[in-house]
Parts: structure tokens; C-alpha cells; sequence
């Protein structure tokens, strides 16, 4: 515990408290125990046992003499004798170990515990320095999810791609290097959902908190606007006013980079203030990375997206939302975990967008509206890789390597297909689409060069068709079009020799800029005009019938 007020206390019977803040036993006014550091004995078993996880001390008498000189040092504090142990496992050679041994940080004038562990954070990788820094932003004793934290990293670019590796994998690589240091611990019994919880002891709050040099703090620290002015990473707590009051203070912040809520007590669907949302948030021009988890919104303005051209991860976790258009995010490399009430997702030129969510999408989708995200597409080759809930009505997609009929025939609530530039689109027909389709749209698809006698008809709801741009196209067959069609586009097919008239939809009809058929069905003149001038409305370049 590090609470100091005292009126908070009083109110409190019958407690067991920890504590290494003397101040806060002062408080208490209650029985003191002060609990004795280890033995030597004691000390070199525990530090012996991390130290030579994978030797023999006794095969190692030179490593053991090192040891024994290093583990006095830790002056019997566990935290510090595993600390500094799990360092010198890593450590193969004699000389590691005495450099460690020889460091001048032994000396610093603080506390017991911080020179053993300011001696592990100087002992990290390089890469693994900022991601330990930037922790500090996490208030002592509260539970992060590893998940969210790894977005955190790869959002402001502490994550770097290597090779073919999925940076997601890079991030739970660093992570695990941390913790193998003992520098995060698992909260017992928390769930595997989103990777799980962990801690950093509170001294371990306390190195991050002086390694981040104040570029890593929550709001209610912040004495003083100059803290504000040089923060880069930022958490505060969730309150029940809106937080305008609050958050009005990062008018001073604007190279402030993350933006991360804190839920400390529990709150029932807090609200956040629309002076916040409209004015407040598009003003952080330089933030990667902004969480809004857990407050009831249900829309984000236009301009969230609009202004914040920098931002590369968006956390809209248990909302009240069920819309969300994300658009023009060149940096935006990873999607927000998606909400559960979320009814409709247009992505629009997000071209470094990588995968959906490890969450997968929101098990109620609607909506599915994907174009320009290059990266996105062209990750997703198979139907392996696929996961689309069963609700999806509408479907937008293209630029695709592949698109398994069975990830389309899984959709059974599918009435809506809009498809371009598919490499096999061919092969997607032939294979057969969703019979609950009522609209289909084909465009730009350079592979299609028919359809076969089998076609479209299975499908008995279709009731619009659209093939524009297929400059390949060159017949639809007189079985392939479905009874139920009731209007039909035709256009920019310079290649489409015939028409299936006995097909054709029994109301509206479109054809245009295909040259070698629009004289076919030309008004009253044309070899198809006998067949097709019951059909009330033709519309081709030439004429009106």
C-alpha cells in the first residue's frame, strides 16, 4: 500500500497491510512487524537456483566465486537476488559476470532495492528498454493486459519488423523477455482472454518511472504544466463527469503520442464528454496510439480521423457503438479490438493495415466494406485464413489473391456481394455462391471470360446484376442468369459478344459502353430487339427503349 491520507485509513478494521512506505505503517497507528531480509544461507539458495538454472555450480567454481560475491550485494532482498540472478543466467562467459559485479551502480545512494534492479534495466537488449520504460505509464499494483500492451509498443514504433516474422509475434517475443527477467508477473488465476493480466512489483514501477525520464506519466502525477509539455506517453483515471476538466490540461501536450484511460474503480459505462471527443482528442495531432475502452460512446466524429493522420492503433473496446468507418489512416497499422455490438466496418485507403483483430470481428457484423487496404488483402491468401461471421448481409472486397467458396457459402445470412479484382474469379463462380445472395456485383475482374451454362442460376433470389469493367468478358450463356433477376448492368465489357436474351430481367436492363452489343439490342432496329421489347426499360449509349 502507498496511500498516505489519513481519513482514508480510519475508515478501515480488521486489515493485514504490506507496505514499504514506513509513512503509511506510521498511519495505521497499529501492530508493526518488519519483515527480516534473508539469511546468507537463505540468499545464495535463492540466488544459486536462478543463477545456474542451466549448470552446475560445482562444475563452475570460478562462476560460483563470482556469484557469491555478487549475491552479498543484494544485502538478503529477494526481488534483488532474483533480479540480478536471472541477469547472470543469460551471461555464458566469466567476464560478464564480473562486470556485473564490478558496477559502479552498486554505489548509487538509494534504497536497498533500486541498484540491483536499475543494474537489470541497463542489462536489457537495447529494443527492450523502451518497451520497459514506457510501462511506467501503468499506476502501482494495477493489472495490464498483454495484449493492449504490445499494441501499445508496436503503435509508437518500439517494435520493429524483422523479416517474414509478424510483428505481433516480435512484440509477445519481447514481452516474454521481459518477464523472463522478472520484471512483469502473472496475476494469478487471470484468464489466457487477450493474453492474460500481469504487474510490476512497485519497485519495479519505480525504475520504469525513472528510466522513462517523465516521457511515460499518468495525468494525476503531474505537478506542474511543464510535465504535460515534455510527456510523450500518457494514462489517467477514468471518472464519471466526462473528464473534460481533466483532460482539458493536454491543451499543453502536443507531442503527446498515447492516450490511455484507467479504469481504477469500477464504473458502469462512463461517460466522456463530447467537448472532449470533438475538440480535446483531434487537437493531439502527434498521438500513435488512444484508447477509449469502456466509455458508452456510440459515435466518433469525423474529424478523430481526419486530423489524426499519425494514429496506428484505436482501442474502442466494450463500447456502445455499432457503426465505425475508419478511413485515410496511412499509418494505422493495427485495427482496434472490435466491439461485440459493432453492426458495420468500412475500411477505406488503410493501405498498411496488416490483419483483423486477434479477437476476430465482432460475432454480430452486418457490414463488411474493405478497398485500398493493400497490405490487409494481400495477407489473406486462403480461406484459412479467413474467420467472417455467419451474420454478414453485406460484403465488399477485393484485390484478393484468392477467395475460398467455402468462407463465401459459410455466410448464410449473405445478400449482398461486391467483388473486384479477383485473380479467380473464375473458379469462385464455378465453385457456386450463396443462394440467399439478392445482389451481386462483379467489377474490374480481368480473369472472367464467361460464365458457364450452370452460372448464376442456382441463384433463385438474385434479383440484381452488376458486371462492369471485365474487358475479358466475351458471352453469358442463355441458361446462366436466374428467373428472379429483375434489373441488370451491363458495362464497359468491350469484348461481350452475345446477351442471354431469353434471360434477361423482366424490368430494367443497362448496357452500356459495350460496343459490339449495343447495336444488338438497338431500339427496333436490332437483331435481340424482337425478343427484348417487352422489357419496359433498355437503357443503352445509343438509345432509350
Amino acid at each position: 500500500m502507498w496511500n498516505e491520507n489519513y481519513n482514508e485509513w480510519v475508515q478501515l478494521r480488521n486489515l493485514v497491510v504490506t507496505t514499504h512506505n514506513k509513512d503509511v505503517a506510521r498511519i495505521m497507528r497499529a501492530e508493526q512487524i518488519s519483515m527480516d531480509t534473508l539469511s546468507i544461507d537463505d540468499s545464495w539458495s535463492l540466488f544459486e537456483r536462478h543463477a545456474f538454472e542451466n549448470m552446475d555450480p560445482r562444475e563452475h567454481p570460478e562462476l560460483k566465486e563470482v556469484a557469491k560475491q555478487i549475491a552479498a550485494k543484494c544485502k538478503g532482498l529477494p526481488l534483488a537476488l532474483k533480479t540480478v540472478a536471472v541477469i547472470l543466467c543469460s551471461e555464458s562467459e566469466i567476464e560478464g559476470w564480473r562486470r556485473i559485479l564490478r558496477s559502479e551502480i552498486w554505489k548509487l545512494p538509494n534504497n536497498d532495492i533500486l541498484p540491483a534492479l536499475m543494474l537489470s534495466y541497463n542489462e536489457l537488449p537495447p529494443h527492450l528498454k523502451p518497451c520497459f520504460s514506457f510501462c511506467a505509464i501503468f499506476p502501482k499494483d494495477y493489472p495490464f493486459r498483454k495484449e493492449q500492451v504490445i499494441h501499445l509498443w508496436i503503435a509508437n514504433g518500439f517494435v520493429e519488423q524483422q523479416g517474414d516474422e509478424r510483428i505481433q509475434d516480435l512484440g509477445n517475443q519481447y514481452f516474454d523477455d521481459l518477464r523472463s527477467r522478472s520484471l512483469f508477473e502473472r496475476v494469478p488465476k487471470s484468464s489466457e482472454r487477450y493474453g492474460g493480466k500481469f504487474l510490476m512489483h512497485d519497485l519495479v514501477n519505480d525504475l520504469a518511472q525513472n528510466a522513462s525520464s517523465k516521457l511515460c506519466v499518468r495525468l494525476e502525477d503531474c505537478q506542474g504544466s511543464h510535465l504535460l509539455e515534455q510527456s510523450r506517453h500518457l494514462s489517467y483515471s477514468m471518472g464519471e463527469g466526462g473528464d473534460f476538466m481533466k483532460l482539458n490540461l493536454l491543451s499543453k501536450s502536443g507531442q503527446l503520442r498515447t492516450l490511455l484511460p484507467i479504469e481504477i474503480q469500477r464504473l458502469f459505462h462512463p461517460r466522456l464528454s463530447k467537448r472532449v471527443l470533438h475538440n480535446i482528442l483531434p487537437s493531439l495531432r502527434s498521438l500513435r496510439a488512444l484508447s477509449l475502452s469502456d466509455y458508452g460512446i456510440v459515435e466518433l466524429p469525423n474529424d478523430l480521423f481526419i486530423k489524426l493522420k499519425l494514429l496506428r492503433f484505436l482501442d474502442l473496446s466494450r463500447t456502445q457503438m455499432m457503426s465505425l468507418s475508419i478511413e485515410d489512416c496511412k499509418k494505422l497499422k493495427q485495427l482496434p479490438e472490435l466491439l461485440p455490438s459493432l453492426k458495420e466496418l468500412p475500411l477505406y485507403a488503410c493501405p498498411v493495415i496488416e490483419s483483423f483483430p486477434d479477437g476476430g470481428l465482432p460475432f454480430n457484423l452486418q457490414i463488411l466494406d474493405i478497398r485500398r487496404c493493400e497490405k490487409l488483402v494481400n495477407e489473406i491468401v486462403d480461406g484459412e485464413n479467413w474467420e467472417l461471421p455467419c451474420s454478414i448481409r453485406r460484403l465488399f472486397i477485393g484485390n484478393l489473391k484468392a477467395l475460398s467458396s467455402q468462407v463465401l457459402n459459410s455466410l448464410t445470412s449473405l445478400e449482398s456481394l461486391q467483388t473486384f479484382n479477383l485473380l479467380q474469379v473464375q473458379s469462385l463462380l464455378e465453385e457456386g455462391l450463396p443462394s440467399s445472395l439478392s445482389e451481386l456485383y462483379l467489377w474490374d475482374h480481368d480473369e472472367l471470360h464467361s460464365l458457364l451454362t450452370e452460372g448464376l442460376r442456382h441463384l433463385t433470389s438474385l434479383q440484381s446484376l452488376d458486371i462492369s469493367r471485365c474487358h475479358l468478358l466475351q458471352s453469358l450463356p442463355q441458361s446462366a442468369l436466374p428467373s428472379s433477376l429483375t434489373e441488370q448492368t451491363i458495362w464497359k465489357c468491350p469484348n461481350l459478344q452475345s446477351l442471354p436474351v431469353k434471360g434477361m430481367p423482366s424490368s430494367l436492363s443497362k448496357i452500356d459502353e459495350c460496343p459490339l452489343v449495343e447495336p444488338l439490342v438497338k431500339f427496333d432496329k436490332g437483331e435481340y430487339w424482337p425478343k427484348i421489347a417487352h422489357i419496359p426499360e433498355i437503357y443503352t449509349r445509343v438509345s432509350i427503349g
